[in-house]
């Protein structure tokens, strides 16, 4: 009976054990996935806002902003809490891409500016000969031919008078470096 009492207590508190850590390991799992994008942690974004959050660029030593006021055609890079400019970074959220700015007394949520590329219509566009792909060789004219024999006439006339005056030029001997005293 003694043997029976002590296997029952075991088993019931390694019953109990493992009811215990199943729950402190369901507590521990986090139901939120970081792959997933965040649905109720948006940023509610500032309508017709009069300036716009145009880039971020991380740095060592933080993050800086670029704004830009489209009135006023002026912009610029500022770190957050930066003060001195019409505009003053409060905080930014990293996960959705946004700040909140305080802009002439008001304070606004700006969403980075999503960059629009619109495609050119086609247009004939008239390539220099040496794109449009081979040439075929006209025979040259007879213009063309009497110039090419002066071009080539002249370069061997240039060529035989440098040949001259390197035969003419006097030869200036390699001095031999000296060398120190032998000392004896």
């Amino acid at each position: 009976m003694r043997t029976f009492g002590r296997k029952f207590w075991i088993l019931a508190l390694l019953l109990i054990g493992g009811v215990l850590s199943q729950r402190v390991q369901a507590q521990s799992i986090s139901t939120v996935s970081p792959f997933l994008p965040q649905s109720g942690a948006t940023t509610a974004v500032t309508e017709n806002s009069p300036i716009e959050l145009r880039g971020i660029l991380a740095t060592a030593s933080g993050p800086l902003f670029g704004l830009f006021d489209p009135v006023k055609k002026l912009g610029g890079w500022v770190k957050l809490k930066e003060a001195g400019r019409d505009f003053t970074v409060l905080s930014h959220d990293a996960a959705n891409d946004a700040v909140t700015v305080e802009y002439q007394g008001r304070v606004l949520s700006l969403a980075l500016k999503a960059s629009k590329i619109e495609s050119m219509p086609a247009m004939a566009v008239a390539l220099p000969r040496s794109m449009t792909g081979p040439q075929i060789a006209s025979a040259p004219t007879v213009d063309e031919a009497k110039r090419l024999e002066a071009v080539a006439a002249e370069v061997a006339r240039r060529r035989q008078q440098r040949q001259a005056a390197m035969q003419q030029a006097p030869q200036v001997p390699v001095q031999q470096p000296l060398q120190p005293p032998v000392r004896r």
